[in-house]
């Protein structure tokens, strides 16, 4: 994605008038930790937050940065669930939007109204981020399991900082299981 300030002529004017056509560069980095997640009876709620700094690079070289920069936060809910075969389960999970806002943290132009770019930071939302990150939480982390255990029914619940995994199980030793367990099988004489 290129960006020049032309093309935030119409949204931010200030800029373009202090810094007419000259291309830019944004950088994005984590406030504290990237991503917090809360567990509680009622579901889970996640709360990200990023700070994104706009630089302009003039055509004579030396880069202008922290022309403008603002700080944003992603607050969702998700919800998860489990699946799989029953020999190789997962825990799998989707979040859904429920607020993004966005504040000017520094800016070298004046004052910046944030409406129309939140406006743009709404669709990125929707569009791009939440389904970027639908689609890794869809991968699922696989729970582990015995080998020959089975799950029957598995059900999650949510409680305050954890999730359960309810489930009937079946054991079936495996063949392997069985022929170690012939193979090792000591036998105590207690007669005397």
């Amino acid at each position: 994605l290129k960006l020049n300030t032309a093309s935030f002529r119409s949204l931010i004017p200030a800029l373009y008038n202090k810094y007419p056509n000259m291309d830019m560069e944004a950088t994005i980095a984590a406030i504290g930790s990237p991503l917090q997640v809360t567990i509680s009876s009622s579901g889970m709620m996640a709360v990200g937050t990023a700070s994104i700094s706009f630089a302009v690079i003039p055509a004579a070289g030396q880069l202008v940065p922290n022309v403008f920069v603002v700080d944003i936060e992603v607050l969702a809910s998700g919800t998860a669930w489990v699946t799989g075969t029953g020999t190789s389960n997962s825990v799998v999970a989707n979040l859904s939007l429920v607020n993004v806002s966005m504040t000017l943290a520094a800016t070298t132009i004046g004052p910046i109204n944030l409406q129309p770019l939140q406006g743009i930071l709404n669709l990125f939302t929707d569009f791009f981020l939440l389904p970027a990150i639908n689609k890794e939480l869809n991968k699922g982390f696989v729970i582990p399991v015995v080998d020959g255990l089975t799950f029957v029914n598995p059900q999650l619940s949510y409680g305050d900082g954890y999730l359960v995994i309810d489930t009937d199980v079946n054991y079936k030793p495996s063949l392997f299981a069985e022929e170690y367990a012939e193979q090792h099988t000591v036998t105590l004489d207690l007669s005397n």
